[in-house]
């Protein structure tokens, strides 16, 4: 999924943004390392848009990952989204509702949730079955 909701780019761009950031990711590289590595791979791209989409990106995977960890637990039973800088009335919904700063999503549910380029919020545990 890496790299599939970066607008404005042909396939060659896209796979390269790809492989870039998912060997950042193999690396272990945080968020400031992806995005100098993406600009010493791809110099003439947009500085700002380079530091949106590796922020965007690196949290994806790491959402993507919580999720596959969370939905295997026996005593977790909803996950919340912190750390948001707003609720945008636009951004992506769950249930008719943003998902940004969302709270007590049903963990089969975690896997539903999408987020805003951008999106600076953090999916972690928030009920548990006694």
């Amino acid at each position: 999924e890496i790299g599939q909701r970066i607008v404005g780019i042909n396939d060659t761009t896209r796979k390269l943004f790809r492989r870039t950031i998912e060997g950042a990711i193999k690396d272990g590289l945080s968020v400031t390392e992806t995005a100098k590595r993406l600009r010493e791979v791809l110099p003439r791209f947009n500085r700002s848009r380079i530091n949106t989409i590796a922020r965007t990106e690196t949290n994806n995977a790491w959402t993507r990952g919580s999720v596959s960890v969370f939905q295997e637990s026996k005593t977790l039973t909803h996950v919340s989204v912190i750390g948001c800088e707003a609720r945008e009335p636009h951004s992506p919904q769950y249930r008719g509702e943003s998902t940004c700063n969302i709270q007590d999503v049903p963990v089969e549910d975690s896997h539903l949730l999408e987020f805003h380029p951008n999106h600076t919020g953090t999916m972690v545990p928030s009920r548990f079955r006694e």
